[in-house]
């Protein structure tokens, strides 16, 4: 797995022993067709921008079947954590944490809220970008489209000046997904 680092450029943590970080940390992939998810995290704070803070992986392989692209992106403030507390099999177990799920729901450090979109319209070769706004709101992109969410009022992410660490899961069909450096 690549080290942490100063920049949020590469993936840092590989803490599911059937999938790998290659590449120099800027892809993630599953190297057995048994492993149905796991949780990676970037290597330093998400980048800043006038409009929040914001990452993007593209979904880079997917099996050949029948099912879903099931991708969930989010955010924590708890990061990085010792090693024995890093093993995460669902995004919604990562502590202190807001993240957009594959099927539907955000979680908002510890509460549900359900959403009108969901990551199974996804395609191979997708973007898709996390927005944290100043404000504190969740958004989510799609190859550079805003998609619908519901009011921005329910989904409120962490506090404004928190220091945030992006992660990723993946479960379905994605085999493999990338960190789009902007």
């Amino acid at each position: 797995c690549a080290r942490m680092g100063e920049v949020p450029s590469a993936f840092s943590l590989c803490l599911v022993t059937e999938a790998r970080i290659e590449k120099e940390g800027l892809l993630v992939q599953r190297e057995q067709e048994s492993v149905q998810s796991g949780v990676f995290f970037g290597n330093a704070p998400v980048r800043q921008f006038d409009a929040g803070s914001y990452f993007e992986v593209q979904i880079s392989e997917a099996r050949d079947e029948e099912g879903h692209l099931s991708l969930t992106l989010g955010v924590t403030t708890s990061f990085p954590l010792p090693p024995q507390q890093m093993f995460f099999k669902d995004a919604q177990d990562v502590p202190k944490s807001w993240s957009i799920t594959h099927n539907g729901p955000a979680y908002l450090d510890g509460t549900w809220r359900e959403l009108p979109w969901k990551s199974e319209d996804l395609q191979l070769k997708d973007r898709v970008g996390l927005l944290i706004t100043p404000q504190g709101e969740l958004r989510v992109f799609v190859n550079g489209v805003r998609q619908t969410l519901g009011s921005d009022d329910m989904l409120h992410g962490p506090p404004a000046e928190a220091r945030l660490y992006a992660f990723v899961a993946f479960a379905g069909r994605i085999k493999s997904v990338k960190l789009v450096d902007k």
